[in-house]
C-alpha cells in the first residue's frame, strides 16, 4: 500500500463525495489527481456554515506541512504551489505524474474558495482576471507538457519558481 508522504503511515482509499481519493488516518491529507480534484470541486453536496469555513480555515493553517515532500506515486520530490488563484491555499504537486497532496484541511479550504468563486461570480469574472486566468492555465499547461516530455527539466525551475517568475515579471 502507498505511504502518506508527510508522515509516511499507510493511506488508504477512501470515497469522498463519491470520488476515489486515498487519505492518511495518521496526519489527515489527501492525495489525488488534479482530474479528481476537479471533480471534486464541481460537486457540492454540502453548504459549509460559516464556522465549519472558519474551523477548516484554522485547521488547514496549523496542519500545512513544511518540510520537502516527496510523490506518493513516483517518489520524485514534490513541489509547493498556490491552489488556483488563491494565495492562501498552498498544495503540494508531483511535476513528473502530477500528483496531488493536500494537507489536513487543505482539500475542505480548496472546496469553500471554489464554492466562493462560483457564487461570487461579480467578483471574479471581471476582464483582468479572466485574461490573468487563461494566461496562469496556458503556462501550466505549458510546463506541464515540458516537464512531461523531459524537456527543460536539468536545471529548471519548479513550478513554484516558474509561476513565481511568471506573476512577477508581468509589465
Amino acid at each position: 500500500m502507498p505511504r502518506c508522504p508527510s508522515c509516511k503511515l499507510q493511506a488508504d482509499p477512501i470515497s469522498y463525495e463519491g470520488v476515489r481519493i486515498y487519505h492518511c488516518g495518521g496526519c489527515g491529507g489527501h492525495w489525488m489527481s488534479p482530474e479528481r480534484l476537479d471533480v471534486i470541486l464541481e460537486r457540492r453536496e454540502i453548504v459549509m456554515p460559516e464556522p465549519v469555513r472558519d474551523a477548516m480555515w484554522n485547521l488547514a493553517e496549523r496542519h500545512n506541512s513544511v518540510g520537502q515532500l516527496w510523490c506518493f506515486s513516483c517518489g520524485t520530490e514534490m513541489t509547493k504551489e498556490t491552489f488556483r488563484y488563491w494565495n492562501e491555499i498552498h498544495i503540494d504537486r508531483c511535476g513528473k505524474c502530477d500528483g496531488l497532496w493536500l494537507d489536513r484541511g487543505e482539500l475542505e479550504l480548496c472546496q469553500i474558495f471554489w464554492e466562493y468563486a462560483r457564487d461570487n461570480p461579480d467578483q471574479w469574472q471581471n476582464e483582468d482576471a479572466v485574461a490573468r486566468r487563461a494566461e496562469l492555465e496556458a503556462l501550466l499547461k505549458a510546463r506541464r507538457d515540458e516537464v512531461r516530455a523531459g524537456i527543460g527539466t536539468k536545471d529548471a525551475p519548479g513550478l513554484l519558481a516558474f509561476f513565481a517568475g511568471a506573476l512577477f515579471s508581468r509589465p
